[in-house]
C-alpha cells in the first residue's frame, strides 16, 4: 500500500539524518503509469452479480477536457443513487468484484467513476482537481437522476465526499475510513521517537484533506464506518468526527476486527447502512 510505503520513506529519511520531511500531494495521490480499462467481460461479470440490475460504462467529460469512466448501475426498486469515491490505491477494473458485492447490498443505484489519473480515468490527480471532479460528478448525476442522492467516500475518496457535502444539497453522506486533518493524519502514522529527531511539514495543496470543518458544517444525514483495527485512518480519527458532527442525524459504526479498506465487509455494517439510508427522506 502507497501509504505505508509513504511512512518507510519518511523513517529512513529520519535514519539517515535529523532533518524536515516535506510530504507532497505527489507522495500520497496516486497515479497510474498507463489506463486499465474495463472490458465486456468485467460487465458481463458485474450483471451476474444480483439479479436486476442494468450496468452500463459511464463516460464523462470533464471541464478541462479529459474524461473520466467507470459504471453507472441501476437497481430495480432503488429509490436512492450513491456516488462512490474510493480509496487512493483502488480501481475498478482490479477491485469491482471485491468492492461491488458490498455496494449493491446495499440496495441503491451505484455511480463509480476512476479518480482522474488512475484506472481508466485520464488527467493528473491533485486535491485541487480531485475536489472538482467530484463536484462534476455530482452535478451530472443530478441531471439525470431524479432519486436521492448519497455521497459515499471510502479513504482519500471521503475528502473529496466531504467537499461535496459542503458545497452541494445533498440527501446524506457516508464516510468510510476517513480523518479530521492531514496533520492529525500524519501525527498518528508517524511513531512517537520519530518526531523526536525531525519535523514534517505538509505542503499547502494537502492540507484541504480532512474531513474535521467538513462535520462542523454539514448538518445532513451522516453515516460514518470505520474498521477497528484500521491503522491507516485509526478509529479514533474517526470518532473524533462524529463528536464534531453538528448533524442530528449522525451513526458510527466501528467494524470490529475489521481494517483499512474491508470495513464494508462487515455484515452488520451493510446491515446499519441499510436502515440509515431507508431512513432519508427525499430533499
Amino acid at each position: 500500500m502507497k501509504i505505508l510505503n509513504i511512512i518507510r520513506f519518511i523513517l529512513l529519511a529520519i535514519i539517515l539524518q535529523s532533518c524536515t520531511v516535506i510530504v507532497t500531494e505527489k507522495n500520497i495521490i496516486m497515479h497510474d503509469d498507463m489506463l486499465s480499462i474495463l472490458s465486456q467481460a468485467d460487465i458481463a461479470n458485474i450483471k451476474n452479480m444480483k439479479n436486476s440490475i442494468d450496468v452500463s460504462k459511464l463516460s464523462l467529460k470533464r471541464s478541462d477536457g479529459t474524461t473520466a469512466k467507470g459504471l453507472w448501475i441501476r437497481q430495480q426498486h432503488s429509490n436512492a443513487v450513491i456516488i462512490y469515491f474510493s480509496g487512493n490505491a483502488v480501481r475498478i477494473s482490479k477491485d469491482y468484484s471485491k468492492l461491488l458485492p458490498e455496494l449493491l447490498s446495499l440496495n441503491t443505484d451505484i455511480v463509480w467513476l476512476d479518480h482522474r489519473g488512475t484506472g481508466s480515468s485520464e488527467g493528473i490527480p491533485n486535491m485541487k482537481n480531485l475536489f472538482s471532479d467530484g463536484l462534476e460528478t455530482f452535478d451530472y448525476v443530478k441531471a439525470n437522476s431524479d432519486k436521492k442522492i448519497i455521497i459515499h467516500g471510502m479513504s482519500l475518496g471521503s475528502f473529496i465526499a466531504g467537499n461535496i457535502a459542503t458545497n452541494k444539497k445533498i440527501n446524506a453522506l457516508i464516510i468510510e475510513g476517513s480523518a479530521t486533518t492531514t496533520n492529525d493524519w500524519i501525527d498518528e502514522l508517524i511513531p512517537w521517537y520519530a518526531k523526536l529527531v525531525s519535523s514534517i511539514t505538509i505542503d499547502d495543496n494537502l492540507k484541504s484533506a480532512g474531513n474535521e470543518q467538513v462535520v462542523k458544517q454539514y448538518s445532513g444525514p451522516l453515516f460514518i464506518l470505520v474498521g477497528e483495527e484500521d491503522k491507516v485512518t485509526p478509529a479514533n480519527l474517526n470518532q473524533k468526527l462524529y463528536a464534531l458532527s453538528v448533524s442530528e442525524n449522525k451513526h458510527i459504526f466501528i467494524a470490529k476486527q475489521l481494517q483499512h479498506g474491508n470495513a464494508i465487509t462487515s455484515s452488520a455494517a451493510k446491515k446499519a447502512i441499510r436502515q440509515f439510508i431507508k431512513s432519508l427522506k427525499k430533499a
